[in-house]
């Protein structure tokens, strides 16, 4: 992906490598956290191919420099991409003789959740919660397996204490053939518990604290009982 209107105060002239026959140019861009809405500093930045790379200041800023002519892919891994399961994201990207200015972003959560759930509206505090599940000894997909998470809101309120009560909510789901699961809808500011079982397992539970993101990926692990 490319931004014209975006501002480079480090684009230049390519340069000539010293002792080499092959025009050097650079590649500059802007890091960007779609899920925070804020430029993205310390994202790691390379050039699929070369051993060229760079890390976004703390405006989102990046310069690559020294890349030969060509057609490139170029990636971004950061810690927010790790928190949310994704292994990085890319663009693809032509080096000539203008300086290409590239904007690589960690994908919206609109993006995310119209990917998982469809055409359901987001409620305004909700969570999409996704992963696999796979079997703890052979490490194969769990497909299948009965997901579900649950979690409990304050209901009532009013002149007195007496008048609070508590309400249990729980989602279901069950994995696909590669063990993933998604479930849409949960709460963004509480803590739950996700829990993955066959019908005669004992259920593998984890307990989630609130996150500030609103994309949260969690994988698990799950024992059948060893036949006697």
């Amino acid at each position: 992906a490319r931004s014209r209107g975006l501002a480079c105060r480090w684009c230049g002239a390519s340069t000539r490598a010293s002792g080499q026959s092959v025009d050097r140019h650079q590649i500059a861009g802007l890091a960007y956290d779609s899920l925070g809405k804020r430029p993205l500093s310390g994202a790691f930045i390379a050039v699929n191919g070369t051993s060229r790379s760079a890390v976004s200041d703390d405006k989102g800023r990046f310069l690559v420099d020294s890349v030969p002519a060509g057609t490139y892919t170029v990636t971004m891994q950061h810690a927010v991409l790790d928190s949310i399961g994704l292994t990085g994201t890319t663009a693809r990207v032509t080096v000539g003789d203008r300086t290409p200015r590239v904007v690589l972003a960690i994908p919206s959560f609109a993006t995310l959740w119209r990917n998982a759930c469809g055409t359901i509206p987001a409620p305004a505090d909700s969570t999409l919660l996704y992963g696999t599940v796979r079997d703890a000894r052979s490490l194969e997909p769990g497909e299948g397996v009965t997901v579900d998470v649950s979690w409990v809101d304050l209901t009532g309120g009013g002149a007195s204490i007496a008048s609070i009560g508590q309400r249990r909510w729980r989602r279901t789901v069950s994995t696909d053939a590669r063990g993933a699961f998604a479930l849409c809808g949960v709460p963004t500011n509480t803590t739950f518990e996700l829990r993955a079982a066959l019908a005669a397992d004992e259920p593998t539970t984890v307990t989630l604290e609130p996150s500030v993101y609103r994309v949260r990926r969690q994988d698990l692990l799950i024992t059948r009982p060893v036949a006697a």
